[in-house]
Protein backbone atom coordinates (compact mmCIF):
# COMPACT_ATOMS: atom_id res chain seq x y z
CA UNK A 1 0.00 0.00 0.00
CA UNK A 2 1.31 3.04 -1.16
CA UNK A 3 0.90 7.24 -0.49
CA UNK A 4 -1.66 8.66 -3.09
CA UNK A 5 -1.24 10.84 -5.50
CA UNK A 6 -3.93 13.71 -6.83
CA UNK A 7 -3.88 11.58 -10.66
CA UNK A 8 -5.13 8.63 -8.45
CA UNK A 9 -8.24 9.98 -7.89
CA UNK A 10 -8.98 10.30 -10.94
CA UNK A 11 -9.17 6.44 -11.15
CA UNK A 12 -10.64 5.96 -8.00
CA UNK A 13 -13.14 8.29 -9.10
CA UNK A 14 -14.46 6.37 -12.16
CA UNK A 15 -15.31 3.40 -10.06
CA UNK A 16 -16.64 5.11 -7.11
CA UNK A 17 -13.69 3.04 -5.50
CA UNK A 18 -12.78 2.81 -1.41
CA UNK A 19 -9.33 4.76 -2.00
CA UNK A 20 -7.27 2.30 0.36
CA UNK A 21 -3.78 4.43 1.12
CA UNK A 22 -1.01 5.11 3.49
CA UNK A 23 -1.20 8.90 3.32
CA UNK A 24 -0.55 11.15 0.14
CA UNK A 25 0.45 14.16 -0.71
CA UNK A 26 -1.01 17.48 0.02
CA UNK A 27 -2.81 17.47 -3.39
CA UNK A 28 -4.26 14.19 -2.66
CA UNK A 29 -5.41 14.99 0.53
CA UNK A 30 -7.46 17.56 0.10
CA UNK A 31 -8.71 16.19 -3.13
CA UNK A 32 -10.00 13.06 -0.88
CA UNK A 33 -12.10 15.74 1.31
CA UNK A 34 -13.14 18.02 -1.68
CA UNK A 35 -14.42 15.15 -3.65
CA UNK A 36 -15.72 13.06 -0.55
CA UNK A 37 -13.61 10.33 -1.71
CA UNK A 38 -14.45 7.02 0.75
CA UNK A 39 -10.73 6.20 1.93
CA UNK A 40 -8.88 3.63 4.21
CA UNK A 41 -5.94 5.41 5.35
CA UNK A 42 -2.68 3.95 6.98
CA UNK A 43 -1.76 7.06 8.55
CA UNK A 44 -5.12 7.39 10.40
CA UNK A 45 -6.11 3.73 10.50
CA UNK A 46 -3.87 1.05 11.38
CA UNK A 47 -3.87 -2.91 12.13
CA UNK A 48 -6.19 -4.91 11.17
CA UNK A 49 -6.67 -2.41 7.92
CA UNK A 50 -3.27 -1.82 6.92
CA UNK A 51 -0.20 -2.95 8.61
CA UNK A 52 3.76 -2.88 8.67
CA UNK A 53 5.04 -6.16 7.43
CA UNK A 54 8.93 -6.86 8.46
CA UNK A 55 9.71 -9.98 8.11
CA UNK A 56 9.81 -9.94 3.88
CA UNK A 57 13.16 -7.81 3.96
CA UNK A 58 11.28 -4.41 3.46
CA UNK A 59 11.84 -1.45 5.03
CA UNK A 60 9.35 1.98 5.34
CA UNK A 61 7.67 3.18 3.44
CA UNK A 62 7.57 -0.13 1.29
CA UNK A 63 6.51 -2.35 3.46
CA UNK A 64 2.64 -1.37 4.32
CA UNK A 65 0.52 -4.10 3.37
CA UNK A 66 -3.07 -5.07 3.21
CA UNK A 67 -5.62 -7.81 2.16
CA UNK A 68 -8.66 -7.91 0.29
CA UNK A 69 -10.06 -9.37 3.17
CA UNK A 70 -9.31 -6.51 5.41
CA UNK A 71 -10.29 -3.85 2.99
CA UNK A 72 -13.42 -5.46 2.85
CA UNK A 73 -13.68 -5.26 6.69
CA UNK A 74 -12.97 -2.06 6.75
CA UNK A 75 -15.87 -1.01 4.36
CA UNK A 76 -18.17 -2.92 6.42
CA UNK A 77 -17.16 -0.94 9.55
CA UNK A 78 -16.48 2.28 8.69
CA UNK A 79 -20.33 2.05 6.49
CA UNK A 80 -19.07 3.00 3.35
CA UNK A 81 -21.52 1.63 0.44
CA UNK A 82 -20.15 -1.86 -0.33
CA UNK A 83 -22.46 -2.60 -3.79
CA UNK A 84 -19.65 -3.40 -6.58
CA UNK A 85 -19.85 -0.65 -9.08
CA UNK A 86 -19.72 -1.67 -12.98
CA UNK A 87 -17.01 -2.09 -14.60
CA UNK A 88 -15.53 0.02 -17.65
CA UNK A 89 -13.94 -2.97 -19.73
CA UNK A 90 -15.82 -5.31 -21.80
CA UNK A 91 -14.85 -8.63 -22.68
CA UNK A 92 -14.74 -11.42 -24.84
CA UNK A 93 -17.06 -14.28 -24.58
CA UNK A 94 -14.30 -16.50 -25.69
CA UNK A 95 -10.90 -16.25 -25.86
CA UNK A 96 -10.00 -14.61 -29.42
CA UNK A 97 -7.01 -13.49 -31.50
CA UNK A 98 -7.38 -10.05 -33.05
CA UNK A 99 -6.67 -9.80 -36.77
CA UNK A 100 -3.80 -7.36 -35.84
CA UNK A 101 -0.16 -6.83 -36.30
CA UNK A 102 1.74 -9.55 -34.09
CA UNK A 103 3.50 -8.52 -31.33
CA UNK A 104 5.65 -10.93 -29.03
CA UNK A 105 7.42 -7.66 -26.61
CA UNK A 106 6.20 -4.77 -25.14
CA UNK A 107 9.32 -2.35 -23.81
CA UNK A 108 8.56 0.91 -21.63
CA UNK A 109 11.58 2.86 -20.85
CA UNK A 110 9.93 5.07 -17.82
CA UNK A 111 13.37 6.68 -16.78
CA UNK A 112 17.29 5.51 -17.43
CA UNK A 113 17.80 2.02 -15.95
CA UNK A 114 14.32 1.81 -14.94
CA UNK A 115 11.87 -0.45 -17.38
CA UNK A 116 9.08 -2.63 -17.66
CA UNK A 117 8.54 -5.20 -20.24
CA UNK A 118 6.35 -7.92 -21.47
CA UNK A 119 7.49 -11.08 -23.25
CA UNK A 120 4.69 -12.80 -25.03
CA UNK A 121 4.42 -16.47 -23.82
CA UNK A 122 2.64 -18.85 -26.36
CA UNK A 123 2.57 -21.88 -24.17
CA UNK A 124 -0.15 -19.73 -21.36
CA UNK A 125 -1.12 -17.25 -24.33
CA UNK A 126 0.01 -14.52 -21.70
CA UNK A 127 2.23 -11.70 -21.86
CA UNK A 128 5.55 -12.31 -18.63
CA UNK A 129 6.18 -9.52 -17.06
CA UNK A 130 9.85 -8.27 -16.24
CA UNK A 131 10.83 -5.28 -14.16
CA UNK A 132 14.51 -3.90 -14.98
CA UNK A 133 15.28 -6.91 -17.06
CA UNK A 134 14.66 -9.17 -14.12
CA UNK A 135 11.26 -11.91 -14.24
CA UNK A 136 8.68 -9.83 -11.80
CA UNK A 137 7.74 -12.65 -9.28
CA UNK A 138 4.76 -12.78 -6.95
CA UNK A 139 6.01 -12.16 -3.78
CA UNK A 140 4.40 -15.18 -2.14
CA UNK A 141 4.89 -18.00 -4.19
CA UNK A 142 7.38 -16.70 -6.80
CA UNK A 143 5.30 -17.41 -10.12
CA UNK A 144 5.46 -14.64 -12.88
CA UNK A 145 3.62 -12.21 -13.22
CA UNK A 146 1.77 -12.79 -16.46
CA UNK A 147 -1.10 -10.81 -18.27
CA UNK A 148 -4.03 -11.75 -21.01
CA UNK A 149 -4.34 -8.07 -22.10
CA UNK A 150 -2.57 -5.17 -22.11
CA UNK A 151 -3.46 -1.63 -22.63
CA UNK A 152 -0.70 1.00 -23.29
CA UNK A 153 -2.42 4.63 -22.40
CA UNK A 154 -0.26 7.32 -23.63
CA UNK A 155 -0.56 10.18 -21.65
CA UNK A 156 1.61 13.18 -20.90
CA UNK A 157 3.48 13.66 -17.82
CA UNK A 158 5.64 16.62 -15.77
CA UNK A 159 6.01 17.77 -11.97
CA UNK A 160 3.89 19.68 -10.02
CA UNK A 161 5.19 23.18 -8.50
CA UNK A 162 7.87 21.39 -5.75
CA UNK A 163 9.43 19.17 -8.35
CA UNK A 164 8.87 16.44 -6.40
CA UNK A 165 5.88 14.91 -7.02
CA UNK A 166 4.44 13.83 -10.70
CA UNK A 167 1.60 14.94 -12.46
CA UNK A 168 -0.15 12.97 -15.08
CA UNK A 169 -2.56 14.23 -17.16
CA UNK A 170 -4.66 11.40 -17.52
CA UNK A 171 -8.12 13.51 -18.10
CA UNK A 172 -8.80 14.53 -21.96
CA UNK A 173 -7.90 12.09 -25.16
CA UNK A 174 -4.93 10.51 -26.41
CA UNK A 175 -3.67 7.48 -28.26
CA UNK A 176 -2.53 4.22 -26.86
CA UNK A 177 -2.53 0.37 -27.64
CA UNK A 178 -3.90 -3.19 -26.66
CA UNK A 179 -1.62 -5.96 -26.57
CA UNK A 180 -3.17 -9.56 -26.13
CA UNK A 181 -2.95 -12.95 -27.84
CA UNK A 182 0.92 -11.64 -29.60
CA UNK A 183 -0.92 -9.07 -31.18
CA UNK A 184 -1.29 -4.99 -31.14
CA UNK A 185 -3.61 -3.10 -32.23
CA UNK A 186 -3.80 0.98 -31.31
CA UNK A 187 -6.54 2.65 -29.68
CA UNK A 188 -7.93 5.85 -28.44
CA UNK A 189 -8.64 6.47 -24.77
CA UNK A 190 -11.38 9.34 -23.91
CA UNK A 191 -12.12 10.89 -20.54
CA UNK A 192 -14.56 13.65 -20.16
CA UNK A 193 -13.36 15.03 -16.39
CA UNK A 194 -11.96 13.53 -13.54
CA UNK A 195 -14.87 11.97 -12.20
CA UNK A 196 -15.99 10.30 -15.78
CA UNK A 197 -15.17 6.79 -16.41
CA UNK A 198 -11.95 6.38 -19.49
CA UNK A 199 -13.73 5.02 -22.98
CA UNK A 200 -10.79 3.06 -23.71
CA UNK A 201 -11.93 2.84 -28.38
CA UNK A 202 -10.98 1.21 -31.43
CA UNK A 203 -10.40 4.02 -34.28
CA UNK A 204 -13.63 3.54 -35.67
CA UNK A 205 -14.41 4.87 -31.75
CA UNK A 206 -16.05 1.50 -30.52
CA UNK A 207 -15.37 0.70 -27.42
CA UNK A 208 -12.46 -2.13 -27.49
CA UNK A 209 -13.55 -6.08 -26.37
CA UNK A 210 -10.60 -7.54 -24.16
CA UNK A 211 -10.12 -11.46 -23.90
CA UNK A 212 -10.75 -13.26 -20.70
CA UNK A 213 -7.92 -12.71 -17.97
CA UNK A 214 -5.38 -10.77 -16.18
CA UNK A 215 -5.58 -6.83 -17.27
CA UNK A 216 -3.08 -4.39 -16.67
CA UNK A 217 -3.11 -0.71 -17.92
CA UNK A 218 0.12 0.80 -18.53
CA UNK A 219 0.12 4.58 -17.98
CA UNK A 220 2.55 5.56 -19.93
CA UNK A 221 4.73 9.47 -20.68
CA UNK A 222 4.40 9.43 -24.25
CA UNK A 223 7.79 11.22 -23.95
CA UNK A 224 9.39 8.40 -23.08
CA UNK A 225 10.73 5.58 -24.98
CA UNK A 226 8.50 2.81 -25.87
CA UNK A 227 9.23 -0.78 -28.07
CA UNK A 228 6.67 -2.81 -29.47
CA UNK A 229 7.72 -5.59 -31.51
Amino acid sequence: IRSARAYFLNTVMEYDAVLTRYGGSDDADADVYDFGINEIDGMKVASPYIWRQNDLGKVAPHNAYSSSSAIRQGIVDFGYDGIEAKGIFEFNIEDTKPEAESANRLFLGFRPGGSSEFKYDESTKTYLRFVDGQAHLEEIDKTQIAAKNIIVQMVSMGFYADGVHRSVDNVGEGRGYLLTNGTVQEIIWKKADRSSKTEFLDLNENPIKLNPGQTWVEVFDQSKEMIIE
